[in-house]
């Protein structure tokens, strides 16, 4: 399908062949067509373009050196938070130790005040009657003498089952009140027993709480780096759309540049196919010299 070019005056030219009437033709265009008004700009659109590619290729190489300066920044940070630890860790156990033996130093202490004081009492209580207790034990220790070298002999075996029962009271006593010191002793390992768990749980979960900060730490810096990531994948897409959109108007203004050169060339074809025609017609009779003028370009040829 194609389309007539609009005629200008300067473009006709009035031929008259030998014998034959005037007749107008188009003049056939220059052999070399001026550049087009858009050319120019297209050029520079080109070179802007390539512009950009070089400063976008440059941003990104500055970009890559950041990140990897920040990674390296990162990398140190780490490693002091970990000589940090280390050294924290150290200092735990050393400080546990001193505590530990604290401790034992004091439970010791206080078992000794506990004896010093349990014999100061007794003997602050029994030394005003003690004379009279040393005449009464002489005088028990001689009764008892006679209970054992005399009275036992004598009663042993009509005393045999009360003497018995008495032995067997005095033994649930004993046990009685060697049960109460073993409870208190449990009383003390355990309460020391607790707050040595309680101290090293306490350290340990010191420590939980250090390494979660230093994962959340981590997971910030690599939300961080993420969102960086994203902006630069969204600023190089919009560009790489850009250019795109750019190579597809250069390709449509190509493609209507080549339609209006082939219009330009078809027109040109069928005037030179006229005036050809026209020119052989000419050297016939009337009728075709008429038929010539009617051949010309604007008139209707049936």
């Amino acid at each position: 399908m194609s389309r007539s070019m609009p005629r200008h005056k300067n473009d006709a030219l009035m031929v008259a062949a030998p014998r034959a009437s005037m007749a107008e033709v188009e003049r056939a265009g220059p052999a070399q067509l001026a550049d087009s008004k858009r050319f120019w700009k297209i050029e520079k659109q080109e070179g802007d373009l390539t512009g950009q590619l070089g400063d976008l290729e440059q941003g990104t190489r500055q970009r890559n050196r950041e990140f990897e300066a920040k990674l390296r920044a990162i990398a140190e940070r780490i490693r002091g938070l970990e000589v940090g630890i280390e050294r924290e860790v150290q200092e735990r156990e050393e400080t546990h130790a001193v505590m530990f033996t604290g401790l034992q130093e004091k439970l010791k202490a206080a078992a000794a005040a506990v004896e010093a004081d349990a014999e100061t009492s007794i003997t602050d209580r029994f030394e005003p009657g003690l004379s009279e207790n040393m005449e009464r034990i002489e005088a028990d220790d001689a009764r008892v003498e006679e209970f054992v070298h005399v009275t036992v002999p004598r009663i042993v075996d009509e005393q045999s089952g009360a003497v018995t029962r008495k032995l067997q009271k005095a033994r649930e006593t004993f046990d009685i009140e060697n049960a109460k010191i073993a409870k208190r002793e449990r009383k003390l390992v355990s309460r020391f027993e607790t707050h040595v768990k309680g101290t090293a749980q306490s350290f340990e979960d010191e420590e939980a709480t250090r390494v979660g900060k230093l994962w959340l730490l981590g997971e910030d810096l690599q939300a961080v780096e993420h969102m960086d990531d994203r902006g630069d994948e969204s600023l190089q897409l919009s560009i790489v759309k850009t250019i795109k959109a750019t190579r597809g108007d250069v390709a449509t203004l190509s493609k209507e540049r080549g339609y209006h050169d082939g219009l330009l060339l078809d027109s040109l074809a069928h005037a030179q196919q006229k005036l050809q025609r026209c020119i052989l017609e000419t050297f016939g009779t009337k009728e075709e010299d008429d038929d010539c003028g009617d051949s010309r370009p604007g008139g209707h040829v049936e």
